[in-house]
């Protein structure tokens, strides 16, 4: 709904508390990334909510935002603008450090304010082609175990075939010319 990636690896602060999700973004010259860290809440939020957000944010993003179910009370709403905000060098704006936006409000087209150069949430990686002593054609490969490279060697009555993984053979067939 945000575009925000999943979060891998990093340790949630307790069961319904941490990093849900991080938006990357890139707002200036120096092509930094930098992130908005993006936490769930099913319901029960409240002005301590806001706080945990503050504190999670603190050293390890520019932004938070909070995706609730429950509109956010007036005390939430206080606490988030006692955050401040985040100037935008490349956008020379200001944005809001945390957001409160409901699952409601999201479905009908709010979007919370972040800086416009955001990333994909997820980059195609860049093919690697396969080092040449490791591929094998398409016919060798449904008998080939994993890792071998075959090596032909034709003679005047027969055709070998060895497979080979790391110095080992493993296999050679022949067949007849």
């Amino acid at each position: 709904m945000v575009g925000a990636q999943p979060v891998g690896g990093e340790k949630k602060k307790g069961a319904d508390q941490g990093i849900d999700g991080v938006i990357p973004f890139v707002d200036d010259h120096t092509g930094r990334i930098k992130r908005c860290i993006v936490q769930v809440k099913s319901g029960h939020v409240s002005s301590a909510t806001i706080r945990d957000l503050k504190g999670t944010i603190q050293g390890r993003a520019e932004l938070g935002l909070l995706m609730t179910l429950d509109s956010p009370s007036q005390a939430m709403k206080t606490e988030a603008l006692e955050a401040g905000f985040y100037q935008s060098p490349g956008w020379e704006r200001a944005y809001p450090r945390i957001q409160i936006v409901t699952i409601e409000s999201l479905l009908t087209g709010t979007r919370p304010e972040l800086p416009p150069g955001r990333l994909p949430p997820y980059a195609k990686a860049q093919r690697m082609p396969a080092p040449a002593s490791r591929q094998m054609s398409i016919t060798n490969a449904a008998t080939a175990k994993s890792r071998q490279s075959p090596t032909v060697t034709p003679s005047s009555e027969s055709i070998t075939v060895s497979f080979i993984v790391d110095g080992t053979r493993l296999s050679e067939e022949s067949t007849a010319k």
